[in-house]
Protein backbone atom coordinates (compact mmCIF):
# COMPACT_ATOMS: atom_id res chain seq x y z
CA UNK A 1 0.00 0.00 0.00
CA UNK A 2 1.15 3.45 -0.82
CA UNK A 3 0.93 6.47 1.49
CA UNK A 4 0.42 10.09 -0.03
CA UNK A 5 1.18 13.68 2.36
CA UNK A 6 0.17 16.58 0.70
CA UNK A 7 1.47 19.86 3.14
CA UNK A 8 -0.44 23.60 1.91
CA UNK A 9 1.56 26.07 0.52
CA UNK A 10 0.07 28.55 3.43
CA UNK A 11 0.93 26.07 6.19
CA UNK A 12 4.87 25.94 4.53
CA UNK A 13 4.35 30.16 4.09
CA UNK A 14 3.66 30.73 7.30
CA UNK A 15 6.22 28.64 8.65
CA UNK A 16 9.31 30.48 6.92
CA UNK A 17 7.79 33.83 8.24
CA UNK A 18 6.46 33.00 12.03
CA UNK A 19 8.37 33.38 15.18
CA UNK A 20 10.44 31.01 16.19
CA UNK A 21 8.04 29.61 18.69
CA UNK A 22 5.27 29.55 16.47
CA UNK A 23 7.32 27.42 13.78
CA UNK A 24 8.61 25.19 16.29
CA UNK A 25 4.88 24.51 17.52
CA UNK A 26 3.60 23.77 14.05
CA UNK A 27 6.19 21.42 12.88
CA UNK A 28 5.20 19.19 16.02
CA UNK A 29 1.86 18.85 14.78
CA UNK A 30 3.09 18.48 11.11
CA UNK A 31 5.35 15.44 12.26
CA UNK A 32 2.25 14.16 14.74
CA UNK A 33 0.14 14.13 11.71
CA UNK A 34 2.74 12.33 9.28
CA UNK A 35 3.88 9.54 11.82
CA UNK A 36 0.19 8.72 12.49
CA UNK A 37 -0.99 8.85 9.15
CA UNK A 38 1.81 6.18 8.03
CA UNK A 39 0.91 4.22 11.36
CA UNK A 40 -2.51 4.34 10.26
CA UNK A 41 -1.22 3.12 6.61
CA UNK A 42 1.14 0.43 7.57
CA UNK A 43 -1.31 -0.85 10.32
CA UNK A 44 -4.19 -2.20 7.07
CA UNK A 45 -3.03 -5.21 6.09
CA UNK A 46 -2.66 -5.64 2.19
CA UNK A 47 -5.03 -7.18 -0.49
CA UNK A 48 -4.63 -11.10 -0.06
CA UNK A 49 -2.22 -10.56 3.57
CA UNK A 50 -5.29 -10.84 5.56
CA UNK A 51 -4.26 -13.04 8.99
CA UNK A 52 -4.68 -16.83 8.65
CA UNK A 53 -7.44 -18.45 10.49
CA UNK A 54 -7.03 -19.95 14.04
CA UNK A 55 -6.90 -23.61 14.08
CA UNK A 56 -7.21 -26.06 16.89
CA UNK A 57 -4.58 -27.75 18.08
CA UNK A 58 -4.05 -31.19 17.78
CA UNK A 59 -4.09 -33.27 20.42
CA UNK A 60 -5.23 -31.38 22.96
CA UNK A 61 -3.89 -32.19 25.83
CA UNK A 62 -3.14 -30.24 28.88
CA UNK A 63 -0.32 -30.52 31.65
CA UNK A 64 -1.90 -27.66 34.29
CA UNK A 65 -4.26 -26.57 36.87
CA UNK A 66 -6.08 -24.34 34.24
CA UNK A 67 -7.30 -24.68 30.27
CA UNK A 68 -6.13 -21.78 28.63
CA UNK A 69 -6.44 -20.06 25.26
CA UNK A 70 -3.36 -20.88 24.40
CA UNK A 71 -3.60 -24.72 25.04
CA UNK A 72 -6.23 -24.79 22.20
CA UNK A 73 -4.43 -22.43 19.92
CA UNK A 74 -1.24 -21.15 18.75
CA UNK A 75 -0.96 -17.72 19.91
CA UNK A 76 1.19 -15.71 22.08
CA UNK A 77 1.29 -13.49 24.39
CA UNK A 78 -1.38 -12.26 26.91
CA UNK A 79 -4.17 -13.66 25.02
CA UNK A 80 -2.55 -17.37 24.94
CA UNK A 81 -2.78 -17.03 29.03
CA UNK A 82 -6.20 -16.58 29.26
CA UNK A 83 -8.27 -18.66 31.31
CA UNK A 84 -11.26 -20.99 30.52
CA UNK A 85 -11.79 -23.71 32.90
CA UNK A 86 -10.21 -26.43 35.41
CA UNK A 87 -8.07 -29.01 33.76
CA UNK A 88 -8.83 -32.13 33.86
CA UNK A 89 -7.72 -34.96 35.47
CA UNK A 90 -4.19 -36.58 34.03
CA UNK A 91 -6.17 -38.96 31.45
CA UNK A 92 -9.42 -37.67 31.89
CA UNK A 93 -11.25 -35.39 29.80
CA UNK A 94 -12.75 -32.11 29.93
CA UNK A 95 -15.99 -30.87 27.39
CA UNK A 96 -15.71 -27.02 26.22
CA UNK A 97 -18.23 -25.35 24.34
CA UNK A 98 -16.76 -23.27 20.97
CA UNK A 99 -19.39 -20.24 21.79
CA UNK A 100 -17.66 -19.56 25.61
CA UNK A 101 -13.94 -20.41 23.45
CA UNK A 102 -14.99 -17.82 20.46
CA UNK A 103 -16.27 -15.10 23.07
CA UNK A 104 -12.87 -15.57 25.01
CA UNK A 105 -10.88 -14.92 21.44
CA UNK A 106 -12.57 -12.03 20.62
CA UNK A 107 -12.27 -10.41 23.62
CA UNK A 108 -8.86 -11.04 23.23
CA UNK A 109 -9.00 -9.83 19.44
CA UNK A 110 -8.62 -12.85 17.84
CA UNK A 111 -11.37 -15.49 15.74
CA UNK A 112 -12.06 -18.76 14.93
CA UNK A 113 -14.55 -19.48 12.74
CA UNK A 114 -14.98 -23.26 13.92
CA UNK A 115 -15.37 -24.52 10.17
CA UNK A 116 -15.74 -28.06 11.87
CA UNK A 117 -18.92 -27.25 13.58
CA UNK A 118 -17.78 -28.57 16.74
CA UNK A 119 -20.39 -28.96 19.24
CA UNK A 120 -17.85 -29.61 22.41
CA UNK A 121 -14.17 -28.94 22.44
CA UNK A 122 -12.21 -32.04 24.08
CA UNK A 123 -9.24 -31.57 25.95
CA UNK A 124 -7.40 -34.59 27.70
CA UNK A 125 -5.15 -34.06 31.18
CA UNK A 126 -1.78 -35.18 30.34
CA UNK A 127 -0.65 -38.27 31.80
CA UNK A 128 1.62 -41.31 31.86
CA UNK A 129 -0.35 -44.90 32.20
CA UNK A 130 0.82 -47.55 34.94
CA UNK A 131 -0.18 -50.80 33.26
CA UNK A 132 -2.08 -53.59 35.01
CA UNK A 133 1.80 -55.46 34.06
CA UNK A 134 3.48 -52.62 36.47
CA UNK A 135 0.62 -53.62 39.39
CA UNK A 136 0.82 -57.43 38.81
CA UNK A 137 4.74 -57.09 39.14
CA UNK A 138 4.50 -54.97 42.33
CA UNK A 139 1.95 -57.88 43.78
CA UNK A 140 3.64 -60.93 42.64
CA UNK A 141 6.51 -61.37 45.62
CA UNK A 142 3.83 -60.14 48.24
CA UNK A 143 1.11 -62.19 47.16
CA UNK A 144 3.14 -65.54 46.48
CA UNK A 145 4.47 -65.40 49.94
CA UNK A 146 0.77 -64.10 51.49
CA UNK A 147 -0.44 -67.67 50.48
CA UNK A 148 2.71 -69.55 50.85
CA UNK A 149 2.72 -70.86 47.10
CA UNK A 150 5.97 -71.08 44.43
CA UNK A 151 3.93 -68.22 42.51
CA UNK A 152 0.75 -67.03 41.79
CA UNK A 153 -1.67 -65.93 38.89
CA UNK A 154 -2.95 -62.66 39.53
CA UNK A 155 -5.95 -61.33 38.02
CA UNK A 156 -7.09 -57.73 38.59
CA UNK A 157 -10.75 -56.21 39.15
CA UNK A 158 -11.89 -52.65 37.90
CA UNK A 159 -8.55 -51.69 36.90
CA UNK A 160 -10.00 -50.32 33.15
CA UNK A 161 -6.27 -51.59 31.88
CA UNK A 162 -4.01 -48.93 33.18
CA UNK A 163 -4.18 -46.32 35.99
CA UNK A 164 -3.38 -42.92 34.84
CA UNK A 165 -0.82 -40.61 37.04
CA UNK A 166 0.35 -37.20 36.34
CA UNK A 167 3.45 -37.15 33.79
CA UNK A 168 6.53 -37.43 35.00
CA UNK A 169 9.80 -39.47 35.89
CA UNK A 170 9.41 -43.39 35.88
CA UNK A 171 6.84 -44.12 39.06
CA UNK A 172 7.61 -45.98 42.00
CA UNK A 173 5.39 -48.18 43.30
CA UNK A 174 5.55 -49.68 47.05
CA UNK A 175 3.27 -51.73 48.85
CA UNK A 176 1.11 -49.86 51.59
CA UNK A 177 -1.35 -53.01 52.88
CA UNK A 178 -2.42 -56.35 51.69
CA UNK A 179 -4.46 -58.67 52.97
CA UNK A 180 -5.66 -62.06 51.26
CA UNK A 181 -7.46 -64.87 51.81
CA UNK A 182 -5.82 -68.28 51.74
CA UNK A 183 -8.63 -70.43 50.91
CA UNK A 184 -10.09 -68.33 48.27
CA UNK A 185 -6.92 -66.28 46.92
CA UNK A 186 -9.21 -62.69 46.82
CA UNK A 187 -6.70 -60.00 48.24
CA UNK A 188 -7.31 -55.83 48.44
CA UNK A 189 -4.29 -53.77 48.28
CA UNK A 190 -3.07 -50.42 48.48
CA UNK A 191 -0.13 -49.37 46.42
CA UNK A 192 1.85 -45.83 47.25
CA UNK A 193 2.97 -44.78 43.34
CA UNK A 194 5.31 -42.10 43.63
CA UNK A 195 6.52 -39.68 40.48
CA UNK A 196 8.90 -37.51 41.58
CA UNK A 197 9.27 -35.03 44.57
CA UNK A 198 5.53 -35.07 44.88
CA UNK A 199 3.48 -37.08 47.80
CA UNK A 200 2.80 -40.37 46.75
CA UNK A 201 -0.70 -41.32 45.07
CA UNK A 202 -3.00 -44.42 47.13
CA UNK A 203 -3.69 -46.71 44.63
CA UNK A 204 -6.58 -49.20 45.65
CA UNK A 205 -6.43 -52.67 44.04
CA UNK A 206 -8.49 -55.72 44.57
CA UNK A 207 -8.48 -59.41 42.84
CA UNK A 208 -7.68 -63.23 43.08
CA UNK A 209 -4.86 -64.40 43.21
CA UNK A 210 -4.27 -68.33 42.45
CA UNK A 211 -1.25 -70.56 43.52
CA UNK A 212 1.12 -71.74 40.70
CA UNK A 213 2.71 -74.97 41.71
CA UNK A 214 6.07 -75.96 40.25
CA UNK A 215 6.01 -79.56 37.97
CA UNK A 216 8.47 -81.35 36.35
CA UNK A 217 7.31 -81.24 32.73
CA UNK A 218 9.11 -84.01 30.11
CA UNK A 219 12.08 -82.37 28.35
CA UNK A 220 10.95 -84.01 25.13
CA UNK A 221 8.83 -86.42 23.70
CA UNK A 222 9.48 -89.52 25.71
CA UNK A 223 8.61 -93.05 24.41
CA UNK A 224 7.50 -96.46 26.07
CA UNK A 225 10.26 -98.10 28.20
CA UNK A 226 12.41 -95.47 28.46
CA UNK A 227 14.08 -95.13 31.54
CA UNK A 228 13.71 -91.49 33.02
CA UNK A 229 16.99 -89.63 34.43
CA UNK A 230 16.73 -86.29 35.95
CA UNK A 231 18.40 -85.01 32.63
CA UNK A 232 14.79 -85.40 30.85
CA UNK A 233 12.90 -83.08 32.91
CA UNK A 234 12.66 -79.27 32.75
CA UNK A 235 10.09 -77.85 35.24
CA UNK A 236 7.30 -75.51 34.74
CA UNK A 237 4.91 -73.32 36.85
CA UNK A 238 0.78 -74.12 36.78
CA UNK A 239 -1.93 -73.02 38.19
CA UNK A 240 -2.55 -75.84 41.68
CA UNK A 241 -6.55 -75.46 41.16
CA UNK A 242 -5.78 -77.72 37.73
CA UNK A 243 -3.31 -80.34 39.39
CA UNK A 244 -5.26 -83.59 40.05
CA UNK A 245 -4.61 -86.05 42.49
CA UNK A 246 -2.09 -88.46 40.40
CA UNK A 247 -0.38 -85.18 38.46
CA UNK A 248 3.42 -85.83 39.43
CA UNK A 249 4.61 -82.87 41.62
CA UNK A 250 8.31 -83.72 42.57
CA UNK A 251 11.51 -85.16 40.70
CA UNK A 252 11.85 -88.14 42.90
CA UNK A 253 7.92 -89.72 41.70
CA UNK A 254 9.40 -90.34 38.64
CA UNK A 255 13.39 -90.17 38.11
CA UNK A 256 15.11 -93.99 38.13
CA UNK A 257 10.54 -94.87 37.10
CA UNK A 258 10.47 -96.56 33.53
CA UNK A 259 7.83 -94.80 31.02
CA UNK A 260 4.87 -97.25 31.12
CA UNK A 261 2.97 -95.06 27.83
CA UNK A 262 4.41 -92.32 25.64
CA UNK A 263 5.47 -88.93 27.23
CA UNK A 264 4.77 -85.61 25.43
CA UNK A 265 7.19 -83.12 25.59
CA UNK A 266 6.27 -80.04 28.36
CA UNK A 267 3.02 -81.70 29.30
CA UNK A 268 1.98 -82.81 33.34
CA UNK A 269 2.90 -86.31 34.48
CA UNK A 270 0.50 -88.74 35.76
CA UNK A 271 1.76 -91.44 38.15
CA UNK A 272 -0.25 -93.90 36.30
CA UNK A 273 2.42 -93.06 33.19
CA UNK A 274 5.32 -94.45 34.97
CA UNK A 275 6.45 -97.58 36.56
CA UNK A 276 9.19 -99.16 38.54
CA UNK A 277 11.54 -100.56 36.14
CA UNK A 278 10.56 -104.23 35.26
CA UNK A 279 12.58 -107.09 36.45
CA UNK A 280 10.69 -109.86 35.41
CA UNK A 281 9.12 -109.73 31.56
CA UNK A 282 5.91 -111.58 30.15
CA UNK A 283 7.45 -115.25 28.69
CA UNK A 284 11.18 -114.99 30.93
CA UNK A 285 12.34 -117.93 32.20
CA UNK A 286 12.91 -116.75 35.67
CA UNK A 287 14.80 -118.75 39.55
CA UNK A 288 12.12 -119.92 41.85
CA UNK A 289 12.87 -119.68 45.52
CA UNK A 290 11.28 -120.62 48.75
CA UNK A 291 13.02 -119.71 51.94
CA UNK A 292 12.82 -120.90 55.25
CA UNK A 293 15.38 -120.65 58.16
CA UNK A 294 18.23 -122.78 57.01
CA UNK A 295 16.69 -124.06 53.87
CA UNK A 296 16.56 -122.66 50.52
CA UNK A 297 14.86 -124.39 47.68
CA UNK A 298 15.01 -123.12 43.76
CA UNK A 299 13.41 -124.37 40.54
CA UNK A 300 12.46 -122.90 36.83
CA UNK A 301 9.40 -121.04 36.14
CA UNK A 302 7.96 -118.76 33.08
CA UNK A 303 6.26 -115.95 33.93
CA UNK A 304 3.10 -114.55 32.78
CA UNK A 305 3.00 -111.03 32.65
CA UNK A 306 5.44 -108.36 33.19
CA UNK A 307 6.70 -107.02 36.69
CA UNK A 308 8.88 -104.81 38.34
CA UNK A 309 10.81 -105.23 41.88
CA UNK A 310 8.51 -106.27 44.70
CA UNK A 311 5.39 -106.77 42.35
CA UNK A 312 3.34 -109.62 42.64
CA UNK A 313 3.76 -111.95 39.60
CA UNK A 314 2.43 -115.03 38.05
CA UNK A 315 4.75 -117.82 37.21
CA UNK A 316 3.88 -121.52 35.43
CA UNK A 317 6.02 -123.87 37.60
CA UNK A 318 8.16 -125.39 34.58
CA UNK A 319 8.65 -128.94 36.79
CA UNK A 320 4.95 -129.32 37.77
CA UNK A 321 3.58 -126.85 35.52
CA UNK A 322 1.37 -125.41 38.02
CA UNK A 323 0.78 -121.45 38.15
CA UNK A 324 1.46 -120.19 41.42
CA UNK A 325 1.81 -116.44 42.11
CA UNK A 326 5.30 -114.89 43.97
CA UNK A 327 7.29 -111.28 44.52
CA UNK A 328 10.10 -110.04 42.66
CA UNK A 329 13.14 -109.19 43.72
CA UNK A 330 15.70 -106.47 42.12
CA UNK A 331 17.47 -109.32 41.28
CA UNK A 332 14.84 -110.85 38.77
CA UNK A 333 14.17 -113.85 41.38
CA UNK A 334 10.48 -114.45 42.21
CA UNK A 335 10.05 -115.63 45.47
CA UNK A 336 7.25 -118.22 46.55
CA UNK A 337 5.52 -119.69 49.42
CA UNK A 338 3.46 -118.22 52.22
CA UNK A 339 6.21 -115.65 53.81
CA UNK A 340 7.51 -114.90 51.03
CA UNK A 341 5.94 -111.15 51.57
CA UNK A 342 7.76 -110.99 54.98
CA UNK A 343 11.25 -112.19 53.49
CA UNK A 344 11.26 -109.20 50.13
CA UNK A 345 10.62 -106.47 53.00
CA UNK A 346 13.20 -108.24 55.13
CA UNK A 347 16.05 -108.00 52.36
Amino acid sequence: MKAFLSVSPDLLASLRRGPVRQRMIELGALAGLTLGFLAIAFAVPARGEEPAPLVLKTPLVVDGEVIRLGDLFAIDGEAAETALAAAPAPGERALLYPSRVQLSLREAGFFWANAEGLTRIAVTGASQTLSEDRLVEALEVPLTDALGADGVEILLAGTGGAVHLPPGPEPDLQLDALEADRRTGRFEARLAVSVGPDAPVMIEIAGRATPLVRIPVPARAVEAGTRLAPADFDWIETRADRLTALTVTNLAAVAGKEVRRPLRAGQPIRSSDVMEPLVVSKGQIVSLVFEAPGLRLTDRGRALEDAAAGEPVRVMNMTSNRVITGFTTAAGEVLVGGGAPARLASR
